[in-house]
């Protein structure tokens, strides 16, 4: 290497540019596999059904026209049959908050801390 290209690559502002074209270059690829990303799941389109399949049963069946197992959306089930069905969404979190925090500190928080308590 000359003394030339070596004093060029020691240069900071060929490192600083260097980082500002990447990060520029960069910057475009990911707006564009964003935008191409909300483009095909948006719901609705062909890859993402849309919300009003959200509390119906979802199975996989045989499709012999594709020869593979596809998805099959059948009848309406209540799949969040566990939280009631208030009017008010304030309530219904209040309710939410408590469900989990009952369930995550009274039973697996005192689950491991028995193990704990009984290992070697």
């Amino acid at each position: 290497m000359t003394e030339r290209e070596q004093r060029y690559i020691q240069d900071p502002l060929f490192w600083r540019a260097g980082a500002i074209a990447a990060t520029i270059f960069m910057s475009m690829v990911l707006a564009a596999l964003t935008i191409d990303t909300l483009r095909q799941i948006t719901p609705g389109s062909p890859r993402v059904p849309s919300y009003d399949v959200i509390n119906n049963s979802i199975a996989y069946q045989y499709d012999p026209a594709r020869a593979e197992y596809a998805p099959k959306i059948g009848g309406e089930e209540l799949i969040f049959d566990a939280f009631p069905a208030l009017g008010n969404m304030s309530h219904d979190l209040f309710w939410w908050w408590w469900l989990v925090h009952l369930w995550v500190e009274a039973t697996w928080e005192v689950l491991i801390g028995c193990i704990m308590a009984c290992g070697p």
